[in-house]
C-alpha cells in the first residue's frame, strides 16, 4: 500500500511530509546505504509489517506473496513523498538506482521479534 504525501518549497527550502502514515505502531528505523547495482532480496516476514521511504536518490522496490509468489514493485523517489507499506505474508528486496541513495525502513518488530519472524529467499528462487 502506498502512503502518499506531499512537500512544500519557499525561499528557506523544500519540505516533504507524509501525515497520513501513522508512526504510533512503528518501533524501530533504520538507513540502508546500498551500493550501486546491489539488489537486497528476498528477506520476508508472516507477521511484521515494514514501510519504506526514499530518504535520498531512488529504489526499485519490489513485495513478492510468500504463498503465491505473486510480485509488485514500486518506484520510490527523493522528489516524491510516498511511504510503501509492505504487511506480514510478503518478501521484500530493493534496489538503488542512484549513487549515494538513502531508503529508511520503519518496523513494527523490534529486533528480536523481527529475528523471529525472518524468512529469507534466493535470488536463484526469485526471480528478480
Amino acid at each position: 500500500m502506498l502512503i502518499t504525501g506531499n512537500s512544500h518549497s519557499d525561499s528557506r527550502g523544500i519540505i516533504r511530509f507524509v501525515n497520513d502514515f501513522d508512526m504510533s505502531q512503528v518501533v524501530r528505523m533504520y538507513c540502508v546505504k546500498p551500493d550501486l547495482g546491489i539488489i537486497r532480496a528476498w528477506q520476508g516476514h508472516q507477521k511484521e509489517t515494514k514501510w519504506f521511504y526514499a530518504a535520498k536518490g531512488s529504489f526499485l522496490v519490489k513485495m513478492v506473496e510468500m504463498d503465491s509468489l505473486v510480485k509488485k514493485e514500486y518506484l520510490l523517489k527523493d522528489t516524491e513523498s510516498i511511504v510503501l507499506e509492505i504487511k506480514g505474508g510478503h518478501y521484500n528486496g530493493f534496489e538503488a538506482l542512484e549513487v549515494g541513495s538513502v531508503l529508511m525502513v520503519f518496523s513494527d518488530f523490534g529486533l528480536e521479534e523481527s529475528k523471529g519472524d525472518d524468512f529469507r529467499e534466493s535470488l536463484e528462487n526469485i526471480n528478480w
